[in-house]
């Protein structure tokens, strides 16, 4: 579940952190008396040996420590922003000479309604909520509904193929899209044939190139071929996709 990749922190000396900022790009005056919150998965075989926290630039608030029970633990915190802070900041600390594992973490401040849309996507067909932050399995996904903190979407859609430079070049599909390219190579090979026929042998190909067109018709229009344009808006339950001058966005209704 966690682990590929995870951050290892490895502390020789001291007390020792990652931090990473987020206080910098948000103007503090409007998150004043919201409330920041992170969750990290956490993995240590010792004893009091990491936590996160949220630093404000006035002080710093810390989960638990890790119980180092060799297993990973869905660590959190949460504290409000007083109107002193000056930076919104996570914290990911290591005792000293001890290593820890952080993964599928996140900090929030006040509620989150708008996420970039990772450009590969040309069309999406599904998303889905994680029905339990703590289970990832096939059957723990359900439609969008209350979008509880913490929980991850699915997003399942089409990307653009890449376009081979070379004619050594391949290009890896599925097995619905392969059934499409070989009707129509069948169909172009009866149309060359029939160019070079003459006679019943035109009429024979004449008809196979009927029949192939036919086939590849009914293929184009299948549910697994067509890649639907995301436009300017369309909606998924109680999310939508939108798009603007900076890209495709997933916005959330409820």
């Amino acid at each position: 579940m966690h682990g590929c990749s995870s951050a290892k922190v490895v502390n020789t000396g001291g007390t020792d952190k990652l931090l990473q900022c987020i206080g910098t790009t948000l103007p503090m005056s409007e998150i004043t008396d919201k409330s920041a919150q992170s969750k990290f998965w956490v993995y240590a075989t010792c004893a009091c040996s990491a936590r996160i926290g949220i630093d404000l630039g006035t002080s710093t608030t810390y989960s638990n420590y890790h119980s180092g029970s060799n297993q990973w633990e869905l660590l959190d915190v949460d504290v409000t922003l007083g109107s002193c802070a000056t930076k919104v900041q996570q914290v990911l600390e290591v005792a000293a000479s001890k290593t820890a594992y952080f993964d599928a973490g996140w900090l929030k401040v006040g509620r989150i309604c708008q996420y970039d849309l990772p450009s590969c996507f040309t069309s999406v067909s599904h998303i889905w909520e994680q029905a339990n932050e703590k289970r990832f399995t096939d059957g723990d996904w359900v439609k969008p509904g209350d979008f509880k903190s913490g929980t991850r979407l699915r997003i399942e859609g089409r990307g653009q193929l890449s376009t081979p430079t070379t004619d050594a070049g391949t290009v890896e599909v599925g097995s619905p899209q392969a059934c499409y390219i070989a009707t129509l190579a069948t169909r172009n090979v009866a149309r060359i044939m029939m160019h070079e026929g003459a006679g019943m042998q035109r009429d024979e190909n004449f008809q196979d190139i009927n029949y192939w067109n036919a086939e590849a018709q009914k293929a184009r229009v299948s549910r697994d071929i067509p890649m639907r344009k995301l436009g300017v808006s369309r909606y998924y339950g109680s999310v939508r996709i939108e798009e603007d001058a900076c890209g495709k966005k997933i916005v959330i209704t409820r």
